[in-house]
């Protein structure tokens, strides 16, 4: 006898979200929703914000959940919802629990990874937030050379 397994994804559409801003405009505003979202977590948490071609927010979604210092995240998971959403832009963000906003070398190889999978898709990744207390870092505006588009 088979047996077919449903996973299922949590995805909050516009509405519904903690804290959606009318529209996502500059890493400040994202900054600020996505603080909402992570707090103050102990664990890295990976989350995607999915945008409208006006910047408004249309959905988002904790990506992944990892540990003290590490958080895994793949493509395949963050631009499903995005596909399903009918999204044309998303920015991620994840969170350094130590405070430091430093991107990690690994950091900036899925933001690569993420803009290279965005453009074959027709969605674009528009910025990867590192989230520290109490700042933040955009990887867009310290290493824009990771972006394709």
């Amino acid at each position: 006898m088979a047996t077919t397994a449903v996973r299922e994804i949590e995805i909050r559409i516009k509405g519904k979200g903690r804290g959606m801003a009318a529209t996502v405009t500059n890493p400040e505003a994202a900054a600020a929703f996505f603080r909402g979202i992570i707090g103050q977590d102990v664990r890295e948490q990976f989350v995607a914000l999915y945008l409208d071609g006006r910047n408004h927010p249309i959905g988002w979604r904790i990506v992944s959940v990892g540990t003290a210092n590490e958080s895994f995240a793949h493509p395949r998971e963050v631009f499903q919802a995005a596909v399903g959403l009918g999204a044309v832009q998303v920015v991620v963000a994840h969170n350094h629990p130590s405070g430091d906003t430093r991107p990690s070398l690994p950091d900036l190889e899925v933001t690569q990874r993420l803009s290279a999978a965005g453009e074959i898709l027709g969605i674009h990744l528009i910025d990867h937030l590192v989230i520290g207390q109490p700042g933040f870092t955009s990887i867009r505006t310290v290493h824009p050379e990771r972006f394709r588009l």
